[in-house]
């Protein structure tokens, strides 16, 4: 048996890699010292593409076999050529083995010997059937029994392109246990590796979603921006919308946060949120304050509010009507941002222990 049979038989999972190389001769520096290695014109061309490809071999095998290569380093391969009509060698560091490929001209081509190689795009039928059942699991609410089915596919395959789907819903389940850290880390997993748009789109709400429980506006509000670009205006994405014109108001963005809002009234009309969001558009201004009390009578009231200007605060009083109701609130401050009203916070709890910050 021939060694490139021998391969073959070893090694049954490839994963082919294609890369454009261009003919040229290279500098004459170049060119005398693959000479004085022993190599043709056509390892020069090899030697000059793999630069191109930023990876520098420091001696190259000669014609008769020599050493293997000691530098350029493809997944353990070695690349050698020796002309553009015949075949390229692929040959392993250690030389018990070597492959011959007959390639198209300007073509190279690398054979990854391992498999779930990165690149590598579909699962075998085993593993997607496992993802499937996963799946199912997952939406019975046997959240455990679903992510021992997907840890055995991302062990077995961590860098397959379908596996995304895999961290997808390991997060969902993570999530679903309050392991938020580790949905987290599955999330970004699955951004990095997935090439399927509706899929990004799910994971950055999912990921918007985790962050906004975190209390993380700025980050939250990206990744929701992000998804929403692609997903389909149906529930669930009704609070993703919802929230995302949250982050908005927290960060200071108030005309955006009230057009998401507004998309949320207008389209989930029988949202169970529906009733919430109007509520929100109807805030009368477009800032933060820091309510110190609710009083019926106007003279309680101004005495709080007189209290806390005693003690440096801009404390003023505003008619409210709540449930049919008139009352005297009792506010400190107007912060366009979440984040200064809860700086000041503590300072005002000092005089007022039960104050809350509520937009306005």
């Amino acid at each position: 048996m021939s060694r490139e049979q021998q391969l073959n038989t070893t090694f049954r999972s490839t994963c082919i890699i294609a890369g454009m190389t261009r003919r040229s001769d290279g500098p004459t520096a170049t060119r005398a010292k693959a000479r004085r290695q022993g190599t043709d014109k056509d390892d020069v061309r090899m030697v000059r593409t793999l630069r191109r490809k930023r990876i520098s071999p420091k001696r190259f095998p000669n014609r008769e076999g020599g050493e293997p290569c000691d530098g350029a380093r493809v997944n353990g391969l070695v690349w050698t050529s020796n002309s553009r009509s015949r075949p390229v060698r692929l040959q392993l560091r250690s030389p018990q083995a070597r492959a011959v490929c007959r390639l198209r001209p300007r073509w190279v081509i690398c054979a990854a010997l391992l498999p779930g190689v990165i690149g590598c795009v579909e699962l075998p039928p085993h593993a997607k059937t496992q993802m499937v059942q996963a799946e199912k699991e997952f939406r019975s609410g046997r959240y455990d029994s679903a992510k021992s089915m997907l840890d055995e596919v991302i062990q077995a395959y961590p860098s397959v392109l379908e596996t995304a789907e895999a961290y997808y819903l390991r997060a969902q389940c993570l999530a679903y246990r309050g392991h938020r850290g580790a949905a987290q880390s599955d999330i970004e997993r699955c951004l990095a590796l997935s090439k399927n748009s509706d899929l990004i789109a799910r994971a950055h709400a999912t990921a918007g979603e985790l962050a906004f429980e975190a209390g993380d506006a700025k980050k939250a509000s990206e990744h929701f921006r992000l998804a929403l670009r692609n997903l389909p205006e149906r529930p669930p994405y009704d609070l993703a919308r919802f929230r995302y014109g949250v982050c908005l108001a927290q960060l200071g963005e108030w005309k955006n946060a009230r057009e998401q809002w507004g998309a949320v009234v207008r389209g989930y009309p029988g949202s169970s949120i529906t009733d919430q969001t109007q509520r929100m558009l109807a805030w009368p201004g477009d800032f933060f304050s820091i309510q110190c009390g609710a009083y019926r009578d106007a003279d309680t009231a101004s005495k709080q509010a007189q209290k806390l200007r005693s003690a440096g605060h801009s404390a003023r009083t505003e008619k409210r009507q709540r449930d049919g109701e008139t009352l005297h609130m009792v506010y400190v401050g107007q912060y366009l941002r979440l984040s200064q009203a809860q700086e000041a916070l503590g300072k005002v709890k000092q005089h007022a222990p039960g104050a809350v910050i509520v937009p306005q």
